[in-house]
């Protein structure tokens, strides 16, 4: 391999590294605020984002585990039970769980349209802002 080959090969690792943890942000964030702010009760948007927070993480650790394995020579793409593709799974199934959750519980909130109430606070706004961007997340990491 010639030194131009490396160089662009090494070049590629690292844009891969950086787009990996613009998109681990928001999910780090989450974690690092709860962990800062455990002395306050959570209600259950804030346990649901943290729980979509750790298995975006946690799939995002299992897949590079995984990936680093395949460079290693592993037969972890062609065993369906080698122990990586089963904990892969097991995390994809969570996200899907914490997706199928948020929908119903989007699906069941009353529309206000209608209604003449005041405007939302700003943090709702931002709440919803954060919610966009966990989605949007989610599907760039492809655990829709």
């Amino acid at each position: 391999m010639s030194k131009k080959e490396v160089l662009d090969n090494l070049i590629s690792v690292t844009e891969s590294a950086q787009a990996i943890e613009a998109n681990l942000a928001p999910f780090l964030k989450i974690l690092q605020n709860e962990n800062e702010d455990d002395s306050t009760r959570s209600n259950d948007a804030s346990r649901h984002a943290k729980a979509e927070a750790q298995a975006a993480v946690a799939l995002t650790l299992g897949t590079l585990r995984y990936m680093n394995a395949k460079l290693r020579g592993s037969d972890c793409s062609e065993n369906p039970n080698h122990p990586l593709r089963l904990e892969l799974d097991k995390m994809r199934q969570a996200i899907v769980a914490l997706t199928q959750v948020d929908t119903r519980t989007n699906s069941q909130q009353p529309s206000n349209q209608n209604s003449q109430s005041s405007p939302p606070p700003k943090n709702a706004s931002m709440k919803a802002n954060k919610k966009r961007r966990i989605s949007e997340s989610s599907r760039l990491l492809k655990i829709e």
